[in-house]
């Protein structure tokens, strides 16, 4: 079982911006957004984290920009988090095939686990070295694809805050540079990413009143400047969305904790486990019991077998992560390595909530 679309999801969104760049293509594009976008020689697409079609329409009338723009609704990736989804995106490859699995990973050479884009240990905190995770899993992402298709800088990327080591900065209110940016080129793209309203929704829930009014803001924001620049199309996306969630410690059963041969990784919602060894139907067994309602166990063979992670060549760095079991959440409940783990909301499950992205489009007639 899958629980998104291989046909409808980010990495297929991803390949249609490639298509439309007359780049090489590694999956199915989407036929809504290649006709929106047919033509089209400048765009700008403005990923909202977080700001899945559950979010936005809990924060947004019905009338307002964004929602009376949505060309189309697609899935985000499995784990539904920002590390698989954002770098699928980015990739126009599966978090199977990329190596970006979730927040936390195995990491095979360190021996431990490491919060990927922090490149730092997941329990201590100790810093791996500055670009550790991304230089293992480095790829050529759409700026780099369309920049070398066409011999030129037509192409870049901006950030809100950084995402990890390797990234600058971007203020919200340097959007317009990401308009002028692609105005100014006979052809031009131009990813935009805001790490906002995930943030705010973690730490306040689904109806945070910051995140409130920072989706408003950027409904005015986006819609002054799609409307200005007249010859740029405007493109705007989730990651995923979240769902307000209560967690459980992962130590709270003691018959299970016992048979755990490491710390848990990759997602409180999207957890893997690595047992000891012959340990198995002892774990299952004590996992149905405790957490068998809100929890789908998967053995790695069978995660890999109906590609849960996404299709394509598993990279090994994926293949190192994932553990013994996958407990995939079909309820609002997570996993947490400490007992208070402070999230109000979260995601990375498998719920419509998190998994559902509405794709809103603007252009001029």
């Amino acid at each position: 079982m899958t629980y998104y679309d291989k046909d409808n999801c980010l990495v297929n969104f991803s390949n249609s911006i490639l298509k439309n760049f007359n780049v090489k293509t590694f999956h199915s594009t989407i036929k809504p957004v290649d006709d929106f976008l047919s033509g089209s020689k400048k765009v700008v697409l403005i990923l909202l984290d977080g700001c899945g079609s559950y979010i936005l329409n809990k924060h947004l009338k019905e009338d307002s920009f964004l929602r009376s723009h949505v060309i189309h609704q697609m899935t985000s990736t499995f784990p539904s988090t920002t590390v698989a989804a954002t770098d699928a995106l980015l990739s126009g490859k599966f978090p199977i095939e990329n190596g970006w699995m979730g927040w936390s990973q195995y990491v095979k050479s360190l021996d431990r686990n490491i919060n990927v884009f922090k490149d730092e240990d997941s329990q201590t905190g100790e810093d791996v070295g500055k670009g550790y995770y991304y230089n293992l899993a480095k790829y050529p992402n759409l700026v780099d694809l369309i920049n070398e298709k066409h011999h030129a800088t037509i192409a870049k990327t901006m950030f809100e805050y950084p995402i990890n080591k390797t990234t600058s900065k971007f203020d919200w209110f340097h959007l317009k540079d990401a308009y002028e940016f692609v105005h100014q080129k006979e052809s031009g793209f131009v990813y935009a990413y805001f790490t906002r309203p995930d943030h705010f929704i973690h730490h306040e829930g689904v109806a945070s009143k910051h995140a409130h009014r920072f989706i408003k803001k950027m409904n005015r924001y986006i819609r002054h400047f799609a409307k200005k620049y007249r010859d740029v199309v405007t493109l705007v996306i989730a990651d995923h969305g979240l769902v307000d969630v209560k967690f459980f410690y992962v130590y709270e059963h003691e018959d299970f904790a016992s048979l755990l041969l490491r710390p848990s990784t990759l997602e409180p919602r999207a957890t893997s486990f690595f047992i000891k060894e012959n340990k198995g139907p002892e774990f299952e067994k004590l996992f149905k019991q405790y957490y068998g309602k809100y929890f789908r166990l998967y053995t790695k063979e069978k995660a890999l077998a109906t590609n849960l992670f996404g299709e394509g060549i598993p990279n090994q760095l994926s293949l190192d992560t994932i553990g013994d079991y996958v407990a995939v959440a079909i309820d609002k409940y997570c996993f947490s390595e400490i007992i208070d783990k402070g999230f109000l909301a979260h995601h990375a499950g498998t719920l419509d909530e998190e998994m559902l992205i509405s794709i809103v489009g603007y252009k001029h007639a």
